[in-house]
């Protein structure tokens, strides 16, 4: 049976009800994203076993290659997964960042070889064009 309320009592109840779903998700959300430190500056731990590094950039080297600088990237993915207590294994996904888009395949190479090629972690690939500043960048998602 449907109840006509006043106009006043349906906001009161509204925001009761407002409230209560707000305390519920301030809870959920402390829970879920409340970071640990780390002494890593671009790796944020996550309660529950998750870490997220925003982005793993190399040196600004003016006659670096994309394939130098992947190898870079790669080099300090491994740094940080050790210092996780990870290995590539661990990954969850990879959003890599690419200047030139073309050079994706020689970059996908190296890529399966340092994740294994049998699963890797899932992968987002995005081109920025020349004025990047760098040629490779990568974030991780690590279990």
């Amino acid at each position: 049976m449907w109840q006509q309320m006043s106009e006043k009592d349906g906001n009161k109840n509204k925001e009761n009800v407002k409230n209560d779903e707000d305390d519920e998700n301030d809870e959920q959300d402390e829970e879920n994203t409340e970071s640990v430190p780390s002494p890593l500056p671009h790796a944020y731990l996550q309660k529950g076993g998750l870490s997220h590094t925003s982005l793993i950039v190399p040196p600004h080297r003016p006659n670096s290659t994309t394939q130098t600088e992947m190898q870079w990237v790669l080099s300090s993915a491994r740094n940080l997964l050790l210092a996780l207590g990870c290995t590539p294994q661990d990954v969850l996904s990879v959003h890599l960042y690419l200047a030139d888009i073309s050079k994706f395949a020689s970059v996908n190479h190296l890529y399966l070889r340092f994740f294994g090629s049998s699963c890797p972690p899932s992968q987002s690939c995005v081109g920025l064009g020349p004025n990047a500043g760098f040629q490779v960048a990568m974030g991780l998602l690590v279990q």
